[in-house]
């Protein structure tokens, strides 16, 4: 999928993810969510609630570490090398198969 799709496309994807995420975080928050609730019902009066982002496994996102310039350029250099890699050649086209006909019998059908 990703040898089709566009970089602009990818990043506009990533975006989208950074505002609705979908996939393992969303479904990570919903069993916070749920965590959350039967903690908050069977909790001690007088103990403080918790909320679902106290009970994720994946954690609020890391703030990113700032790369090397040697990091960047080995990354750089992967993308170089995934978008010149030569595209396979498509499949030649169906071409429709030739069909021997029965030959008739002694009667002529």
């Amino acid at each position: 999928m990703l040898d089709e799709m566009s970089v602009t496309l990818f990043r506009e994807w990533r975006e989208y993810s950074d505002l609705e995420p979908f996939g393992e975080e969303r479904a990570d928050l919903r069993a916070g969510q749920i965590a959350a609730m039967l903690y908050n019902i069977n909790r001690k009066r007088g103990s403080a609630s918790k909320n679902a982002r106290d009970f994720l496994l994946f954690g609020e996102k890391a703030k990113p570490r700032r790369k090397t310039w040697q990091e960047m350029k080995a990354i750089g250099a992967m993308i170089a090398g995934a978008a010149n890699k030569p595209r396979p050649k498509p499949p030649p086209k169906h071409q429709p198969v030739k069909r021997n006909r029965p030959t008739r019998g002694k009667h002529g059908r």
